[in-house]
């Protein structure tokens, strides 16, 4: 259950420092709570709502 009053987190696998930036003002702007993990060495981004 959600607690009122925080923020969604959402984990960004996303190696690319750009991409990650522009993930990241997204989701925040958005009112959630974003935080970085590093994928593998390709290109893939995922998204992990908790």
């Amino acid at each position: 259950m959600q607690d009122i009053g925080k923020s969604p987190r959402v984990l960004i696998v996303e190696d690319d420092a750009d991409i990650y930036r522009l993930l990241y003002k997204i989701l925040k702007k958005n009112g959630y709570s974003p935080e970085q993990a590093f994928s593998r060495p390709e290109p893939t981004a995922f998204f992990f709502w908790t």
